[in-house]
This record gives C-alpha cells, structure tokens and sequence, in this order.
C-alpha cells in the first residue's frame, strides 16, 4: 500500500492553493444546491409521494456525506497551515 506524506506536498504554498480552491468550488456547490430539495416540492405541486420524498432523502443524504468529507478536508487544511507552514 502506497502512503502520502502530506508534510511534503504541503511544501509548496500552491498546493495549498490548490487544495483550498478546491475546498471553496465544493462549498460553493454545496451552498448553491442546497435550496435543491425544496424547489422539487414546488415544483410537484407542493405533494410528498413516497418518490418525492425518496428523492428529497436521497439528496439531503448526498449533502450531508459531502458536508463530511468538506469538514474532514476544512480540519486537514487547518492542520498543514498550523503544523507544517511557518
């Protein structure tokens, strides 16, 4: 199995860049998509069938697994910024 030493990626401050325009783009995403939910129960007619809220579940699940791997990526970035930048 292959192992990642972050401390020497992280040497270069455009990585770190990089790593937090990536961060920004995917919170920007998450932000926009947000109101996804509620505009597919305007737009049924306001009406909760079972595959309306199938749907509403499985994108409000899809956003939460994306809020945790951001929070995961957020705590890393915090981590390399305090340890391994001066």
């Amino acid at each position: 199995m292959q192992g990642t030493n972050f401390f020497e990626v992280a040497q270069s401050p455009y990585s770190l860049d990089w790593f937090e325009q990536g961060i920004r783009a995917r919170l920007e995403h998450l932000s926009l998509s947000a109101d996804t939910p509620l505009e597919h129960y305007s737009q049924t007619g306001q009406s909760l069938s079972p595959d309306n809220i199938e749907k509403m579940i499985s994108h409000l699940e899809l956003r939460m697994l994306e809020m945790s791997y951001l929070i995961n990526e957020l705590k890393l970035l915090q981590k390399l910024k305090t340890d391994v930048l001066p």
